[in-house]
């Protein structure tokens, strides 16, 4: 299935993020071909996202995605588990981490920009809700298997 371009002819991706404490994956798939860095890829990943031409599509990713993506971009080398730190930082900071949340959603990113499904969905339903809607054949939280 093609992906029609982003608004002004950029390249549109759609990407999703997996974090755990030992496993990171991140997923783009641009209609014809996919694309997988895992937690021993980060320097490749930054480089592919430092493009001005791509233009991201996810699920959440405003609140959360995005802000692991940009704190990778900034950090190539940081570690797996400073990762997970960040991504329990977004989930459980609540009050504490409002305004440090808030700077990071709306830091410049190294790509052109984003597009938040949920949001176009007034956050109505998750990403999983939403798969079993549309008769998805598989609707699962990571395509690894993990221990």
């Amino acid at each position: 299935m093609k992906l029609p371009s982003a608004p002004g002819g950029k390249k549109l991706w759609i990407c999703d993020i997996e974090v755990f404490k030992n496993y990171f994956l991140a997923v783009f798939y641009n209609g014809e071909r996919w694309k997988m860095f895992d937690h021993t890829q980060l320097p490749e990943l930054a480089d592919a996202l430092n493009d001005k031409e791509l233009v991201l599509a996810g699920f959440n990713n405003f609140a959360y995605d995005d802000i692991i993506l940009g704190f990778i971009c900034s950090d190539p080398t940081c570690t797996t588990q400073k990762i997970y730190e960040t991504s329990k930082d977004l989930i459980y900071g609540g009050e504490r981490l409002r305004e440090q949340v808030f700077r990071a959603q709306w830091a410049e990113r190294p790509w052109h920009n984003s597009i938040d499904v949920f949001q176009l969905l007034n956050g109505k339903g998750s990403l999983k809700e939403w798969a079993c809607r549309i008769g998805s054949n598989l609707v699962a939280e990571t395509p690894a298997a993990l221990s």
